[in-house]
């Protein structure tokens, strides 16, 4: 049952133990091998034995806790338009990313993203923050409507500055280093 595992990063699985176990460092699975070969032997190895009192444990274990079948994909710059962020600026948690990308940056990107002029949108030096922003921004609002599609996505790619986007997305750093890293 490889529902049993509940997922814990993008690289360890865990049987309800303190042990974790590295399946594939990379993530890549080479030539044709199974990725959860190894996850499959152990399940088998440490499935509990069902009695009378271990239903809810039987309910715990059958929850979905890995990936999801959704990629979650971000565009690059070429993709940024005057009045981008309109629809979401007002969410509680997009402002507190506007507010942090204001002070790594220096300046008021919402302003720019609202009202341009398209020139300086363009700018790579205010695009890259812009879309990095934008997309960030745009989780929060799948997070809504597919919380699932955001909180275990099967996986995560970006075209070119979408790349940082879906790294920020996959945990492995913070908004602000996001937003550092685009300014």
């Amino acid at each position: 049952m490889l529902e049993a595992f509940e997922y814990k990063s993008r690289r360890n699985y865990r049987l309800g133990s303190p042990v974790a176990y590295n399946i594939y460092q990379s993530g890549e699975t080479g030539s044709g091998k199974d990725p959860f070969e190894e996850i499959k032997k152990i399940t088998k190895a440490k499935q509990p034995s069902l009695t009378a009192g271990s239903a809810l444990a039987v309910e715990a274990m059958s929850a979905p806790t890995g990936p999801t079948t959704i990629a979650l994909l971000f565009p690059g710059q070429g993709s940024q338009y005057v009045k981008m962020l309109e629809g979401l600026k007002d969410d509680a948690n997009v402002k507190q990313m506007i507010a942090t990308a204001q002070s790594v940056l220096g300046y008021d990107i919402l302003e720019v993203c609202l009202n341009g002029p398209e020139e300086k949108l363009e700018e790579t030096s205010v695009c890259q923050p812009a879309m990095f922003l934008a997309g960030m921004a745009g989780l929060e609002k799948l997070k809504k409507s597919r919380p699932e599609a955001v909180e275990r996505p099967g996986a995560v790619a970006g075209l070119s500055l979408g790349e940082y986007t879906a790294l920020c997305a996959a945990g492995v750093f913070s908004f602000e280093e996001g937003a550092e890293r685009c300014g």
